[in-house]
């Protein structure tokens, strides 16, 4: 009945081991300024390490304005950016785990509150 769920999956040509996949889920793990901490990486990594297929980051901010809340991570400076390449360096240690990032843009919302 599961067989499929432990099958390969093609995404626009990368190729997941399994069909497991979890989603993106906040942690607030990442510093006020964004920045990746052990924290956040090893939360991704234990995913990997337990088999994982596909592992999906939370919401990276790409701007300070496009913040929802503290602790997320953020991409739009080069600390930031080299940061958290200790997530996929981390989570590629693990039989072929993927990881994806979602990215969150809430500028509408700061446009409003002006």
């Amino acid at each position: 009945m599961f067989e499929s769920l432990f099958s390969p999956l093609q995404i626009n040509g990368i190729t997941v081991k399994n069909r497991l996949l979890v989603p993106a889920m906040v942690t607030n793990f990442a510093t006020e300024e964004g920045l990746c901490t052990p924290k956040l990486a090893s939360y991704h990594e234990a995913k990997a390490k337990g088999g994982w297929g596909l592992i999906i980051t939370e919401d990276y901010a790409v701007a300070p304005e496009g913040r929802g809340f503290r602790g997320v991570p953020g991409l739009w400076t080069d600390e930031q950016m080299e940061s958290h390449k200790a997530i996929p360096e981390a989570v590629h240690k693990y039989d072929g785990a993927k990881i994806f990032a979602s990215y969150q843009l809430l500028m509408y919302l700061w446009e409003i509150r002006m």
